[in-house]
């Protein structure tokens, strides 16, 4: 019989990650790339533990929000595609 090994730490939370996230993206869009780890942290009801626990750095944490953001986002030919399927002229 062989044991899995199990990873270090406690698991990784996504709805903290989410908030975290969405912190980011408000402060950054609020106060641009001068806001603080700590500022975000707090704005995300997490610790700043957590913040690093998720990411390297504060690039890393940008560079995250602006792929969630690019990957929220659709093509031209995606939209319509989609107004295709909803019979809907575009």
């Amino acid at each position: 019989m062989t044991r899995e090994k199990r990873p270090r730490g406690r698991p990784k939370d996504d709805a903290k990650k989410t908030a975290l996230l969405d912190a980011a993206r408000a402060l950054l869009l609020a106060r641009g790339p001068d806001v603080t780890i700590d500022e975000i942290a707090a704005s995300a009801g997490i610790a700043k533990a957590t913040v690093y626990a998720n990411f390297a750095d504060k690039n890393a944490l940008i560079e995250a929000v602006i792929r969630r953001e690019s990957d929220m986002t659709i093509t031209d030919e995606q939209l319509v595609r989609l107004a295709k399927s909803l019979s809907v002229n575009y």
